[in-house]
């Protein structure tokens, strides 16, 4: 008794409004503390608000407990920048069992990065470039209450099993730059928000001159993902996914900018067949199926639920970019040795019933 669990939430609400003044509807996850249990049944502090009913037959209610017997927190909430954060580094050799870290991390996602009042890198859990032989471990904690990201594996070995993440902000459980190993297994997550230009440009627009620039800076994963993935060398398997503003699970190919060129896997590691195209398991599934390869750029995804959430997304258009620019350029070179003389210059090249002008491409 005495323990504190979040209800989460399964109903999914459309975003609220039109075009750019889209707003998120309200969450509907309830957090109570245990005051009896009598055989299956509980009784809690409070009543709950909402009515936390199956959104189809078939899904579940998920409820995660949010206590662990050793708690990490900050000695003051606020201002962000006088709270602490939780870092490893070369060299170290982590396990870590039931703890709760609360009210952790300085980077804030709901504002741009800078190198002086909101840094980057102040994590709550971070493991940042500990090497890939010696495994991290991290099984059945909390990630509670930050402003930026949650658990973070960068360049590093971490194997995330059985974990909650509640009340964060950008996303909870991150691979962040493209070469991670390990795995994320039996987590959960739940209270994912975002900044207000959340991610839906990210999802279905061309990429802005504004999003570049947060790329260069390191400065993605801001829209309540509850997973932020970009090594395909992580296993995502069993995990749950309910009750968040956010893309339930985004698999980002792009990775982060580091000496002047980006991180994330080159385009011979990609799947074959890549398509965009719908998906998803019938019986797991509450939400909005957003456009992605069927071939997911992630060692394995299997058994992954999601409920109240944006579905899955995947992005790589600097990948698919240099795709389109390398078939330009071979077309161009095939126009100078087979191509068609119209209108008194040699720019045509026939594919079949087609003709093609590859120099109107390439603009």
């Amino acid at each position: 008794m005495g323990d504190e669990i979040v209800v989460t939430g399964t109903y999914f609400r459309p975003l609220i409004g039109r075009g750019d003044s889209q707003i998120d509807p309200p969450l509907e996850n309830e957090v109570r503390r245990i005051t009896a249990i009598s055989g299956n049944t509980l009784t809690l502090d409070a009543p709950l608000l909402h009515d936390h009913v199956r959104a189809e037959s078939g899904l579940s209610i998920y409820i995660a407990n949010l206590t662990r017997p050793i708690k990490v927190r900050s000695a003051v909430k606020s201002p962000l920048e006088n709270r602490g954060h939780v870092m490893f580094m070369e060299g170290a050799r982590v396990k870590i069992h039931d703890a709760a870290f609360v009210d952790l991390g300085r980077s804030d996602k709901t504002r741009d990065v800078d190198d002086a009042s909101n840094p980057r890198g102040a994590y709550s859990l971070h493991f940042h470039r500990t090497g890939y032989d010696q495994v991290q471990v991290v099984d059945n904690s909390v990630l509670r209450g930050t402003p930026g990201w949650g658990l973070v594996n960068h360049s590093s070995n971490v194997q995330a099993t059985w974990n909650v993440a509640h009340d964060f902000v950008g996303a909870a459980f991150v691979s962040e730059a493209g070469d991670e190993m390990g795995s994320f297994l039996g987590n959960t997550a739940s209270g994912g928000t975002q900044r207000p230009d959340g991610p839906k440009p990210w999802a279905r627009d061309a990429v802005t001159q504004e999003q570049q620039d947060r790329l260069r800076a390191g400065d993605m994963g801001r829209g309540g993902n509850a997973f932020w993935l970009v090594s395909p060398q992580v296993e995502v398997r069993d995990n749950v996914v309910a009750g968040s503003n956010g893309t339930a699970y985004f698999f980002f190919g792009v990775g982060m900018m580091e000496n002047g060129i980006f991180t994330g896997y080159p385009l011979s590691r990609f799947p074959a067949g890549i398509a965009p195209r719908t998906w998803k398991e019938p019986n797991q599934f509450n939400g909005e199926v957003m456009g992605l390869s069927a071939d997911l750029p992630v060692k394995d995804f299997p058994l992954n639920k999601w409920l109240r959430s944006w579905a899955v997304n995947f992005h790589a258009p600097f990948v698919l970019a240099g795709l389109a620019y390398a078939i330009s350029v071979l077309l161009l070179l095939a126009v100078e040795f087979f191509g068609e003389v119209g209108m008194g210059a040699q720019r045509w090249i026939d594919i079949g019933p087609l003709r093609l002008q590859p120099s109107e491409l390439m603009k």
